[in-house]
């Protein structure tokens, strides 16, 4: 592969990108032959990947958020303007980064970009094979594609923690960490109204022909991910399929022993009450809550499940761990 060969689509609006995208400008004019692309808007997703395709573009970089990516990957897997799909590789630049998180890549990205392009030139590139996950909010939409799905109470969580926390400008890891704990004292408080965040919120969850009754979750998590925010793993023994499906019960003492099996046990070897860990080929989940996808919030469509599926693997740039 060639330098003339890497695409770089940059979102100026990305929560890190605001203060960073000078830098990564100046990166990528080190390199002549990098085709280096802004977007103005998230609608110029698609005229940037289709210029690109144009170009010859065999690895394209994307500066930006995980909602960065999922407009890419959703671009990408619909519309298909690559006779072959491209090696994707994320420059964090949002405000979670779960994607880059989970493929090594935690350097800031003009460090990154410095590197790819180093090993590229050095044909040492790494890459490990992930699928997209596929959502699907009724049978006549177009899907969306991502990364990391939620529903379940964690939902109106997330959404407070967005309009009352991140604005406060605190580190990733000090935001979450109080997220977490002022979101469980909030579902452990009594006296819940209908505006709470942590309100009760009832789902019914089929994996392929086996449906479930509907029940309370505090947490409902999918993903293609091996590895989640805080080091939890995602991987389990049960069932088959790309997907990785995580729930913990709506309940405080579900919450406490999920939390400390995930952070100080071995979550594969033995069953916790309240937690289920499985893999699966497709999900349908029955809910009226809004559902989350790389931190783009949708509303179910009344009358239809949200149905997730994986796409095929994409090449993705991988840093393997050095410890």
């Amino acid at each position: 592969m060639d330098i003339s060969e890497i695409g770089v689509l940059a979102n100026p609006g990305s929560t890190r990108m605001v203060k960073g995208i000078s830098k990564l400008r100046d990166a990528a004019a080190a390199y002549p032959d990098l085709h280096y692309r802004e977007l103005s808007d998230i609608a110029d997703v698609a005229s940037i990947l289709d210029e690109f395709a144009a170009l010859g573009v065999r690895l394209l970089m994307i500066a930006g958020g995980d909602g960065t990516v999922q407009a890419v990957g959703t671009h990408l897997v619909v519309e298909k303007p690559f006779g072959q799909q491209p090696i994707l590789g994320i420059l964090p630049g949002g405000q979670t980064n779960l994607t880059a998180e989970s493929l090594g890549l935690v350097e800031s990205a003009p460090d990154l970009l410095d590197a790819i392009v180093s090993q590229v030139s050095e044909d040492t590139l790494q890459t490990m094979p992930m699928p997209f996950l596929s959502l699907q909010m009724a049978p006549d939409r177009k899907p969306v594609l991502g990364i990391f799905f939620g529903a379940a109470t964690i939902v109106r969580g997330m959404q407070f923690t967005r309009r009352a926390i991140y604005p406060l400008g605190l580190p990733n890891g000090l935001s979450h960490f109080l997220a977490i704990i002022f979101l469980v004292l909030n579902m452990a408080w009594p006296f819940k109204t209908a505006r709470s965040p942590m309100r009760r919120e009832d789902i019914a969850v089929r994996f392929g022909d086996t449906a479930s009754s509907p029940r309370p979750y505090m947490i409902l998590l999918v993903t293609t991910l091996d590895k989640l925010i805080l080091g939890i793993r995602t991987s389990s023994p049960v069932g088959e399929g790309p997907l990785r499906f995580t729930s913990i019960d709506y309940s405080v003492r579900a919450v406490i022993r999920a939390l400390r099996t995930f952070l100080f046990g071995r979550p594969t070897a033995k069953l916790v009450k309240g937690l289920v860990r499985r893999r699966a080929a497709s999900i349908e989940i029955a809910t009226d809550c809004p559902v989350t996808l790389d931190g783009e919030f949708f509303d179910p469509v009344p009358g239809h499940p949200v149905r997730l599926e994986a796409t095929e693997p994409f090449a993705f740039v991988h840093i393997p761990d050095q410890a």
